[in-house]
């Protein structure tokens, strides 16, 4: 998965349309275009600005879902279990890799943390800014030149282990990311396994993508 999207592989649909909802289309490639994040970025604006209720995500095989922006927002009490378990273990200077619209990075400040976000998106970035977030910073991840033991802490939280997609461009931004944590710091992380369904249409896409020599869940 990219861009911590909660369901686009798992088969799993979120809310009901409403008359306060606008459709963002967006077409899902193999290139993970700017075009692509700043549309993602702008749901997560208008949401904040009380335009966009949901937006639609639709797949490269014609899959549309339709997901609700706020979960982009939720508060720590409606994070998943093993996210808030995981946010208990940040020490000191934390960077968030994929802030997106803010909702970790706000919360390690609250918790007294040093936090820098980093996000692709300027319009994410304005989201996060609107939603709280401080020190919020546009930069692409595969292009982060922070001074070595910089940090305490790599939050990748929110799925952001597919942030990159594919999987020599994560082993990349892994290595780096080691050298600028320093020797006893943390790296914590979530994502989800798109294998775990039964939904067909998800099971068709993953064998191609299989067919394709790509991750099963890429999009």
């Amino acid at each position: 998965h990219r861009r911590g999207c909660p369901n686009a592989c798992s088969g799993t649909q979120q809310g009901q349309a409403s008359s306060h909802s606008i459709i963002l289309s967006i077409l899902l490639s193999y290139t993970f275009t700017r075009q692509m994040v700043d549309a993602f970025g702008m749901a997560l604006v208008s949401y904040l600005e009380g335009g966009t209720q949901f937006h639609e995500i639709e797949r490269d095989d014609g899959r549309v879902e339709k997901i609700d922006t706020g979960w982009y927002f939720q508060p720590f009490e409606q994070w998943r279990d093993v996210e808030k378990e995981l946010a208990e273990y940040a020490t000191g200077k934390v960077i968030e890799v994929g802030c997106g619209g803010g909702r970790v990075s706000k919360y390690f400040e609250s918790q007294g943390r040093e936090v820098i976000g980093i996000d692709i998106s300027s319009y994410a970035l304005k989201a996060a800014t609107i939603y709280g977030a401080t020190d919020c910073r546009l930069m692409d991840a595969r292009e982060m030149d922070f001074p070595d033991d910089y940090f305490d802490t790599v939050s990748l939280l929110g799925n952001g282990l597919g942030i990159l997609g594919d999987l020599d461009e994560s082993k990349k931004l892994l290595k780096n990311l080691s050298r600028m944590v320093r020797i006893d710091g943390l790296l914590i992380a979530s994502s989800r396994d798109p294998g775990k369904t039964d939904d067909e249409m998800h099971l068709v896409y993953h064998q191609m993508n299989r067919d394709r020599g790509k991750p099963i869940g890429l999009v």
